[in-house]
């Protein structure tokens, strides 16, 4: 599995597995805001995130596989996109003496106590018990809509991520206001989703302007039927936000974050 850094210096893998533990939890402390929309409407609980560690210790494909709302999955995703920037990168995970690709989970419980989330309650086996917790939450996500039928639950989320890229890159537009005033960043758009998969609502819920918000609104409401959302082998209603990046200098991208209440 892949480690924090700055504990290569420890002795024995359970001693460099305990320091990873331990300076990812103080860093998270450290870094992490608890959001004011969820402290002033007393949200608490658990934000589920799952990112890859590249062979290069660089963090990507960051989604939110359990929310609670209030800008608690914004903030995570906000988190982790910032140790990317820290000097030393994470230790990539490695197989058959080889450094890969490894999925990783964690889960930070926002809970009020002055203005952190309490990182203490993060379990220190996230990276071994909540595999399977997180295999159960992303195989009952809504999902954009596959012809595959794929019983992996990482590789399916990932096509259809794929898939819902390649929808709002044929269907964005830049907005020329955007452009003439070198408007760059991440519009926030939330669906909600019945039990067929039908979107019966979407809102901005984070904005850079210039006409950004308004175009992503705009291409969301263009999506077909999503795959619907399950529990218990049933299909639920279910809540998904989508950030849409803008980028001049280089081909527009979106990236994707998923939402399941």
């Amino acid at each position: 599995m892949p480690r924090f850094p700055d504990c290569e210096d420890q002795l024995s893998e359970s001693d460099k597995k305990d320091c990873s533990n331990r300076k990812m939890f103080e860093y998270i402390y450290k870094n992490i805001k608890y959001p004011i929309d969820a402290k002033i409407n007393g949200i608490e609980g658990k934000v589920v995130s799952q990112f890859i560690i590249n062979t290069d210790g660089s963090v990507s494909n960051i989604q939110i596989i359990q929310d609670i709302g209030g800008g608690c999955g914004k903030a995570v995703i906000d988190l982790l996109q910032t140790m990317n920037d820290m000097p030393e990168k994470w230790i990539p995970g490695r197989q058959s003496g080889k450094n890969v690709n490894v999925v990783y989970t964690l889960p930070i419980k926002f809970k009020m106590s002055g203005d952190q989330p309490n990182t203490k309650e993060i379990s220190k086996k996230s990276d071994e018990v909540s595999v399977n917790d997180a295999k159960k939450i992303i195989g009952e996500m809504a999902i954009f809509p596959i012809n595959e039928n794929i019983n992996n639950e990482i590789q399916r989320i990932n096509i259809s991520n794929n898939e819902m890229r390649k929808f709002i890159e044929k269907h964005l537009k830049y907005p020329s206001k955007a452009k003439d005033n070198n408007i760059e960043g991440t519009t926030y758009i939330r669906i909600n989703l019945d039990a067929k998969g039908v979107i019966t609502d979407a809102v901005i819920t984070e904005d850079i302007g210039f006409g950004c918000g308004e175009e992503g609104l705009r291409v969301v409401k263009m999506m077909p039927n999503w795959i619907p959302a399950t529990k218990d082998g049933k299909a639920v209603s279910s809540t998904q936000t989508i950030p849409i990046s803008f980028r001049l200098k280089t081909e527009m991208k979106t990236e994707f974050q998923n939402k399941n209440d």
